[in-house]
């Protein structure tokens, strides 16, 4: 089961997400997930280019921080959260 306070602690880093307009909300969620892995030391760019995500972070990390980026991505589209920083 999901640990709702893991999850937490990636929704800290909400208001430093770059939300990517024209995409599914799939996809926008998952560029999401990567962006609170890397904030957080999960995962390095590197990692990306390999394509070792899933060997170097476990499911519970994973769901947790979909889990948040979930809740953001649902807040922002019925405008209960202030709009991140987008670049």
């Amino acid at each position: 089961m999901l640990n709702a306070e893991f999850a937490v602690e990636f929704a800290e880093f909400a208001d430093s997400l770059y939300i990517a307009e024209g995409y599914n909300k799939e996809t926008v969620i998952n560029n999401m997930v990567i962006q609170l892995l890397l904030m957080n030391g999960y995962i390095l760019p590197e990692d990306l280019t390999r394509g070792s995500i899933i060997e170097k972070v476990n499911r519970e990390t994973i769901a947790a921080a979909k889990y948040a980026a979930m809740q953001l991505f649902d807040r922002l589209k019925n405008g209960k959260a202030p709009e991140p920083k987008k670049e």
